[in-house]
């Protein structure tokens, strides 16, 4: 069995302690891998109850034998620490490089919502395609910006924001009237105070 991913590592301890666990001996391809947690006794801890379970942790790739010997606990203990910080300055880069691309005013993902499209740029910014629901983009290089849908639906909008700002209408009773005109969602679904304020929101 491999697994993959902090809820699958949850899923194996879980096993582990439920004495489910059909296996003597997990191996782990180092340190790092059996789990970058920004808390290195997280990670202690999870070895600590398969060892608890008479299962042995074996990491393939690293030069001590994990057998409780000193050197094999301060190592560990370094390259835990290691792995949480990587994953700490990781994890911060990931978030500035995000916030420039949103300030360039690039979509980061999730559908357009109703009244807006999701549209891919060339690098260069050129507009490529339009991309449907459930399309990505497949290239690195390419960016997706937001831009008015069809008229029909961008002049719903405004008179959704006409009704609720203008004549005081609320969320549930602008729903019933878009329901009474036939408009449907952008999924094609009746309208709901949920998907009013969606759209209120957005």
């Amino acid at each position: 069995m491999r697994i993959e991913g902090r809820e699958a590592l949850q899923q194996l301890i879980q096993d582990v302690e439920d004495g489910t666990a059909d296996f003597e001996v997990i191996l782990v391809y180092d340190v790092s891998r059996w789990g970058r947690f920004q808390d290195a006794d997280e990670s202690a801890y999870y070895e600590y109850i398969c060892r608890r379970a008479n299962k042995q942790v074996e990491y393939c790739a690293e030069q001590f034998e994990n057998d409780g010997n000193p050197i094999a606990t301060i190592v560990k203990g370094v390259k835990r620490a290691m792995a949480g910080e990587y994953s700490r300055e990781l994890s911060n880069k990931v978030f500035i490089g995000q916030c420039r691309l949103i300030e360039l005013g690039y979509r980061r993902g999730g559908p357009a919502g109703f009244g807006l499209r999701r549209v891919l740029l060339e690098e260069g910014g050129e507009v490529k395609a339009e991309l449907k629901r459930g399309e990505h983009k497949s290239l690195h290089t390419d960016r997706v910006i937001l831009m008015p849908g069809p008229d029909v639906e961008v002049q719903t909008v405004r008179w959704v924001y006409s009704r609720f700002l203008k004549h005081g209408r609320s969320e549930s009773e602008i729903a019933a009237e878009l329901n009474e005109r036939g408009v449907l969602t952008d999924l094609e679904r009746l309208w709901t105070r949920a998907t009013v304020h969606q759209v209120l929101t957005n």
